[in-house]
């Protein structure tokens, strides 16, 4: 399935996807594939993979492109090189806007490793510094109701920003889910979620909740704002 593509100002893009197998060395379940393409839409090379890591499954790849065209894909893994063994984790891997990896492996973002840590999204700013966001069952922080919503900044260099996580949300009942996160060139960013509750208006099933950070990391917000108006039913991302 297609995961996520990423597109530099040039017009250059990078197209990454979870494969059941691979042109590479992963031919256990399901590999992170990418290609890239000229700003005329002509591939610069095949398909390569970007897991090293390879037992068990790779999926749910995102990708985001900085200024220059560099690149950094995000992707969960049933396993990794790191600390977490207990169900999924998240790692990423850098690479060069030709495709040449920045670092010889992939490496895991999230610091708590207790349940699945399932992967989501990230941005980039203009000077490649980029936020992972992703789902967590259970949190370091407040909310241990469910799933939560968590964060951790890296620099363009891939030295995390942020010592472990940090927790997005404030509202802790019930479940948070699907976070994508967007950044300004300058590194200030908002991240929206999916909610089974609210401290606005919308008490129907699911609401999109949304909240702002600085380059910093600190809120912009106190806490979360809702973002639909209109509330019977599902709102989902």
């Amino acid at each position: 399935s297609v995961g996520g593509v990423a597109r530099d100002p040039q017009g250059n893009f990078v197209v990454v996807w979870d494969s059941a197998g691979s042109w590479g060395t992963d031919n256990d379940s399901y590999s992170i594939q990418a290609r890239s393409y000229s700003d005329g839409g002509t591939p610069v090379g095949e398909d390569f993979q970007i897991n090293t890591y390879t037992t068990g499954d790779q999926f749910l790849a995102k990708v985001a492109s900085d200024a220059e065209g560099n690149f950094v894909v995000v992707w969960g893994s049933r396993g990794s090189w790191g600390s977490n063994t207990d169900m999924s984790s998240v790692q990423v891997r850098r690479f060069r806007a030709e495709g040449t990896p920045l670092d010889p492996a992939e490496f895991q973002v999230n610091t708590y490793t207790t349940g699945n840590q399932i992967a989501c999204g990230l941005s980039s700013d203009a000077q490649g510094n980029f936020v992972v966001v992703w789902l967590s069952a259970g949190s370091s922080g407040t909310d241990d109701d469910g799933y939560s919503i968590q964060a951790r900044r890296f620099a363009a260099t891939g030295a995390p920003l942020d010592s472990v996580e940090f927790q997005v949300n404030v509202f802790t009942t019930g479940s948070q889910y699907s976070p994508v996160v967007a950044s300004e060139p300058s590194g200030d960013f908002v991240v929206v979620w999916e909610s089974y509750g609210s401290f606005g208006s919308d008490f129907s099933y699911s609401s999109i909740q949304a909240r702002r950070f600085s380059k910093t990391g600190d809120p912009v917000d106190v806490r979360e704002f809702q973002v639909n108006v209109y509330t019977p039913w599902i709102q989902q991302l």
